[in-house]
Protein backbone atom coordinates (compact mmCIF):
# COMPACT_ATOMS: atom_id res chain seq x y z
CA UNK A 1 0.00 0.00 0.00
CA UNK A 2 0.93 3.70 -0.58
CA UNK A 3 -0.10 6.29 0.92
CA UNK A 4 0.34 10.08 0.13
CA UNK A 5 0.65 12.49 3.07
CA UNK A 6 1.10 16.29 4.17
CA UNK A 7 3.72 16.67 6.87
CA UNK A 8 3.94 19.21 9.68
CA UNK A 9 6.71 21.50 10.71
CA UNK A 10 9.31 20.49 13.26
CA UNK A 11 7.72 21.56 16.05
CA UNK A 12 4.15 20.36 15.84
CA UNK A 13 5.35 16.81 14.67
CA UNK A 14 7.51 16.48 17.77
CA UNK A 15 4.86 17.95 20.06
CA UNK A 16 2.77 14.52 18.71
CA UNK A 17 5.57 12.13 18.50
CA UNK A 18 6.18 13.06 21.79
CA UNK A 19 2.42 11.86 22.97
CA UNK A 20 2.17 9.16 20.66
CA UNK A 21 5.81 7.82 22.89
CA UNK A 22 3.97 8.71 26.11
CA UNK A 23 1.16 6.50 24.74
CA UNK A 24 2.79 3.37 23.78
CA UNK A 25 5.23 3.55 26.52
CA UNK A 26 1.72 3.24 28.90
CA UNK A 27 0.24 0.59 26.52
CA UNK A 28 3.57 -1.73 25.92
CA UNK A 29 2.60 -1.26 22.36
CA UNK A 30 5.21 0.37 19.14
CA UNK A 31 3.44 -0.69 16.47
CA UNK A 32 3.80 3.21 14.63
CA UNK A 33 6.85 3.44 15.55
CA UNK A 34 8.47 5.73 13.17
CA UNK A 35 5.35 6.92 11.00
CA UNK A 36 5.42 10.73 11.16
CA UNK A 37 2.56 12.68 11.93
CA UNK A 38 0.33 13.74 8.75
CA UNK A 39 -2.70 14.62 6.84
CA UNK A 40 -3.82 11.83 4.52
CA UNK A 41 -4.21 12.80 0.94
CA UNK A 42 -4.92 9.83 -0.80
CA UNK A 43 -3.72 5.97 -0.65
CA UNK A 44 -3.29 3.46 -3.45
CA UNK A 45 -2.92 -0.64 -3.22
CA UNK A 46 -0.65 -0.30 -6.27
CA UNK A 47 1.72 2.06 -7.94
CA UNK A 48 4.13 2.91 -10.44
CA UNK A 49 6.72 3.96 -8.15
CA UNK A 50 9.08 5.01 -10.74
CA UNK A 51 6.68 6.91 -13.30
CA UNK A 52 4.05 8.68 -9.71
CA UNK A 53 7.79 9.53 -7.94
CA UNK A 54 8.60 12.40 -11.35
CA UNK A 55 4.75 13.88 -11.26
CA UNK A 56 4.56 14.00 -7.43
CA UNK A 57 7.81 16.13 -7.09
CA UNK A 58 6.22 18.36 -10.30
CA UNK A 59 3.11 18.51 -8.19
CA UNK A 60 4.79 19.39 -4.63
CA UNK A 61 6.84 21.64 -6.34
CA UNK A 62 3.92 23.94 -7.34
CA UNK A 63 2.30 24.17 -3.75
CA UNK A 64 2.55 26.47 -1.36
CA UNK A 65 3.23 25.99 2.40
CA UNK A 66 -0.73 26.49 4.09
CA UNK A 67 -1.86 28.33 7.20
CA UNK A 68 -2.22 26.98 10.22
CA UNK A 69 -3.83 24.16 10.90
CA UNK A 70 -6.87 23.73 13.62
CA UNK A 71 -7.68 20.52 15.48
CA UNK A 72 -10.07 20.51 17.63
CA UNK A 73 -10.58 17.06 18.30
CA UNK A 74 -8.35 14.55 19.45
CA UNK A 75 -8.86 10.49 19.36
CA UNK A 76 -6.72 7.99 20.78
CA UNK A 77 -6.46 4.38 19.62
CA UNK A 78 -4.74 2.69 22.77
CA UNK A 79 -4.20 -0.77 21.02
CA UNK A 80 -2.35 0.81 18.29
CA UNK A 81 -0.55 3.97 19.65
CA UNK A 82 -2.12 6.12 17.27
CA UNK A 83 -3.26 9.55 18.13
CA UNK A 84 -5.65 11.27 15.20
CA UNK A 85 -6.16 14.61 15.00
CA UNK A 86 -9.21 15.86 13.37
CA UNK A 87 -8.66 18.99 11.77
CA UNK A 88 -10.69 21.31 11.13
CA UNK A 89 -11.98 21.34 6.82
CA UNK A 90 -10.70 24.52 5.42
CA UNK A 91 -11.28 25.75 2.22
CA UNK A 92 -7.17 25.43 1.71
CA UNK A 93 -6.99 22.09 2.99
CA UNK A 94 -9.63 21.10 0.45
CA UNK A 95 -8.01 22.96 -2.43
CA UNK A 96 -4.65 20.92 -1.62
CA UNK A 97 -6.95 17.68 -1.77
CA UNK A 98 -8.72 18.54 -5.19
CA UNK A 99 -5.53 20.21 -6.70
CA UNK A 100 -3.64 17.02 -5.82
CA UNK A 101 -6.92 14.57 -7.39
CA UNK A 102 -7.13 16.63 -10.27
CA UNK A 103 -3.40 16.86 -11.35
CA UNK A 104 -3.28 13.07 -10.87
Amino acid sequence: MYAIIATFDRVFTNKITELQNELTNMMGTNQLAGVEPHITIADYNELDVHLYTEKLGEFVAIQENMDAVTFPSVGIFPTNGTVFLAPIVTDELLKLHHSYHDYF
